[in-house]
């Protein structure tokens, strides 16, 4: 939550950017309507664990245990190479 969204558009497929930008206005929504006052539930998230794995050469799956507050998060992801870089091609956040 401390950079623009926008900056992860490049290396994302189109509809998983579209699914971030909809998570970000819920969140947004809910702060406003209880209130900006509150901390973004994001703020100071730090990664306490990671595992990668490559299935193939060309992707690579990971997951991390992140900290929000006092809530722990799963987060899993999949990125594929394309070309010279990088995409997610899928992501998910528990």
């Amino acid at each position: 939550g401390s950079r623009p969204l926008q900056q992860l558009s490049r290396w994302m497929e189109p509809e998983l950017f579209a699914s971030l930008q909809l998570r970000r206005a819920l969140v947004q929504e809910s702060q406003e309507h209880f209130g900006r006052s509150r901390p973004s539930p994001y703020a100071d998230a730090h990664v306490q664990s990671v595992h990668a794995q490559c299935p193939t050469s060309q992707i690579v799956e990971a997951t991390a245990v992140v900290r929000c507050r006092k809530r722990t998060r799963a987060v899993a992801i999949r990125m594929e190479a394309r070309r010279t870089s990088w995409i997610v091609t899928a992501l998910e956040i528990g």
